[in-house]
């Protein structure tokens, strides 16, 4: 195997941007794209995917950044073209591999909406070397056309996920049974345990719902470091209806078991698990912040709720657990418009940007 496309990605964790460099690559394979992956040794990316050739990063970003020998050499061992580099740090290391060897074409992916620092070097950073950026939302797009990124360097590509392959997948209760058994109507939310999810605002929503709804509770599907913080918040307010069951890879056998979606995220770029759950038919009641009104459109599939509302999100919850004919029509909407989001649609749309990079050296992925 001859790569042509080097993924860089520096993520030590599996969350959003991992899954979808992992399912990123293993379509593109079934395309036929020779392709790498460079990870650090930490990444669960690194025992996760096969069958392609892998380099491993330092773990230290003070050498990846500056002791990139590795990587060159792999780069002149072999016909790459193109690096495609899925965070921030991927992308400084991406330049420097540029600088080093200035065939390569660098392809950046940014999932954040949050503004690049307005320093010196962050607009050398964003503004020169990078051939093209792949926004996951439209919100994201803005984001760096506001911070002066020629337009035409920026193409919009949604997040997507294996549609057919997450409505083949059956329900499994084996996890949540316990629980199914005492709340029937499970309200199910999914991330990372950080402080951008804000699921202190997830959890207190539930809680409140407890008196005119006792058969309803929230499973919490993820990881993180607020998970002793969210524990505490859990334990000392007495909630009883919340629970923290940890991450959990694919998450939809669980979804299917589930009544609706909550996310109260602070800030973000698209959302996969949103996705996901629009995709297993439960309507989401989420948070009108970044990418988010790009998945759902209020009313239709799902509520968008001003963040860090409590009552506005449980308001939005209500309908839906007392309104059985619009609930019906909002689970059909949510599968519907699932379908928008699909990963054989992101891939060739990303196989286009590859090649309108390539234009200029006569050459294709």
């Amino acid at each position: 195997m001859n790569p042509e496309l080097l993924h860089i990605d520096t993520g030590e964790s599996f969350r959003g941007g991992q899954r979808q460099l992992m399912q990123l690559i293993y379509h593109l394979n079934q395309a036929g794209i020779q392709q790498a992956l460079a990870v650090p040794g930490a990444s669960p990316l690194f025992d996760r995917l096969n069958g392609i050739p892998k380099i491993k990063l330092w773990n230290n970003n003070f050498a990846r950044h500056f002791f990139p020998g590795r990587l060159i050499d792999f780069i002149h061992n072999n016909p790459v073209n193109i690096i495609h580099a899925h965070d921030s740090e991927a992308h400084s290391i991406g330049i420097t591999l540029k600088k080093a060897c200035p065939h390569l074409k660098l392809i950046v992916s940014r999932r954040v909406v949050f503004p690049p620092s307005s320093s010196l070097s962050s607009r050398f950073k964003y503004r020169r070397h990078v051939d093209k950026y792949i926004a996951v939302s439209h919100a994201a797009s803005d984001v760096l056309a506001r911070h002066g990124i020629d337009q035409s360097k920026i193409t919009t590509i949604h997040s997507a996920i294996d549609i057919d392959g997450i409505q083949n997948i059956e329900p499994d209760a084996t996890v949540i049974n316990p629980i199914l058994e005492r709340f029937p109507r499970l309200i199910a939310t999914a991330g990372a345990l950080t402080s951008e999810k804000d699921f202190p605002t997830a959890i207190q929503t539930i809680a409140s719902l407890r008196v005119k709804f006792p058969d309803v509770a929230l499973v919490v599907l993820g990881e993180g470091p607020e998970r002793p913080a969210l524990e505490s918040l859990i334990s000392g307010q007495g909630i009883k209806n919340a629970f923290l069951l940890g991450h959990h890879e694919p998450m939809a056998p669980i979804l299917k078991l589930c009544r609706a979606f909550l996310l109260t995220s602070t800030s973000e770029g698209l959302n996969n698990s949103v996705i996901e759950a629009t995709a297993c038919g439960l309507p989401a009641v989420v948070s009108n912040v970044g990418g988010i009104p790009e998945i759902i459109d209020n009313g239709v599939n799902g509520y968008l709720c001003p963040p860090g509302d409590t009552s506005s999100f449980a308001t939005a919850l209500t309908s839906l657990l007392t309104d059985e004919e619009l609930y019906s029509t909002m689970s059909e909407n949510a599968v519907r418009l699932a379908g928008h989001f699909n990963m054989a649609e992101l891939c060739r749309k990303t196989v286009d940007v590859y090649n309108s990079v390539l234009v200029s050296n006569g050459i294709r992925v």
